[in-house]
Parts: C-alpha cells; sequence; structure tokens
C-alpha cells in the first residue's frame, strides 16, 4: 500500500500539467508491474478541494465549487480513502519516538 502525496492527486487532476503523463504512468506501473495498491486519507481530499478552488493568481487551480468537488469524487474512485489510524495499525507504524 502506497499513502499518495496530495501533488500527485493534483497532477492527475490537471489534463495540461507537464507532470501529469508521469505521475499517472508511474501509477500505472506500479499498479500493473508490483501489484501496488494506493491510497489517500481524508487530509488529502481536503488539500486537494482547496488548491482546486483557489485562484490561479493565489496558486491554485480556479475552478468551481461543483469543479473542486468532482475532482473529489475522481480521487476517491481512483485511490482507497483510508484514515490514518487505519494506516498506522495496518502497518504497524509508530506515532512517537522510543
Amino acid at each position: 500500500m502506497i499513502l499518495v502525496d496530495t501533488s500527485i492527486v493534483l497532477r492527475l487532476a490537471q489534463p495540461d500539467h507537464p507532470h501529469r503523463q508521469a505521475a499517472w504512468d508511474a501509477i500505472v506501473m506500479l499498479r500493473v508491474r508490483d501489484g501496488e495498491q494506493f491510497a489517500i486519507a481524508p487530509q488529502n481530499l481536503y488539500e486537494m478541494y482547496v488548491v482546486c478552488t483557489r485562484p490561479p493568481s493565489a496558486n491554485g487551480l480556479g475552478m468551481t465549487p461543483e469543479e473542486g468537488r468532482s475532482e473529489i469524487v475522481s480521487a476517491r474512485a481512483m485511490f482507497q480513502v483510508r484514515q490514518f489510524l487505519e494506516l498506522v495499525e495496518d502497518y504497524n507504524l509508530r506515532l512517537e519516538e522510543e
């Protein structure tokens, strides 16, 4: 399971972005070649919506709220949405230093 960074999800939401194809190709390769699964957390969805609906002059994508919601629906269809504590428990992650 790979937890996907919001920047990757945002690249996939931008058809004209120069890094979109590379992001897509990497995900497809890892799924096909290695059988990897990908997940996002609720925080990714929040960050994605904020960037999607922020004006381009403020480093956003300038989408309408409806377009932003549509991108959230697409991301949820593409990736598993996992709660952070589920990931910690499933992969025995440590939350504090020893």
